[in-house]
């Protein structure tokens, strides 16, 4: 039995782009043979940028708390402002 060929439009190929990227491959949408390469390379770049960016994140995280955190000089500018604000009774 031969497999239906769709002929993709934008949100498609934009759908099918963001399922390989993430490298989730549902399934329900294929490459074509000349387009299989592609789509490889695709989920690899995948791989790589989302390992990088929670890499990033990891080194961020760690690095702040290593040199202890400070506080932003904007936020160190408020606290007087703050301090004056009528607090809520509880």
């Amino acid at each position: 039995m031969a497999e239906k060929v769709i002929q993709p439009d934008l949100t498609v190929g934009l759908y099918f782009s963001v399922v390989t990227f993430t490298t989730l491959g549902y399934g329900d949408y294929m490459p074509r043979d000349g387009c299989q390469l592609v789509s490889a390379l695709q989920a690899l770049y995948g791989y790589v940028f989302l390992g990088s960016l929670v890499g990033l994140a990891v080194g961020t995280v760690v690095k702040r708390q290593k040199d202890g955190f400070r506080k932003p000089q904007c936020m160190l500018q408020l606290r007087p402002w703050l301090n004056r604000c009528p607090r809520e009774s509880r």
